[in-house]
């Protein structure tokens, strides 16, 4: 088996677990006129994101983190979730992280 199955068999039992008990949540992504893909995501509204200045200054974000099994996110997409009954939307800005499996995007409100 490769690194990259195992990684992604590993995260997507994580998040089936994760859904189970609300830390993660369904949602729908879509890049530009392309179709909705429904896919699973993980939401950290209050995420510490730390500039590149000679003294750092930690700021706030929203990110949204991705199953690469699942969709592949590009700068632009929009995610849709609805976890409340309080549909919310996000565009993605910056990649901040990734290997194998997951993604991770600074987002902004739609």
């Amino acid at each position: 088996m490769s690194q990259t199955r195992l990684l992604r068999e590993l995260d997507a039992e994580m998040s089936e677990a994760f859904l189970d008990v609300g830390a993660a949540d369904d949602a729908n992504y879509q890049h530009g006129v392309g179709p909705i893909v429904s896919c699973t995501v993980r939401v950290d509204r209050a995420a510490e994101i730390f500039g590149d200045d000679e003294v750092p200054i930690a700021g706030r974000q929203v990110t949204i983190t991705f199953e690469l099994a699942e969709v592949a996110p590009a700068v632009g997409g929009i995610v849709t979730l609805d976890p409340n009954g309080e549909p919310e939307r996000f565009r993605l800005g910056e990649r901040l992280a990734y290997d194998e499996s997951l993604s991770t995007w600074i987002v902004t409100d739609v």
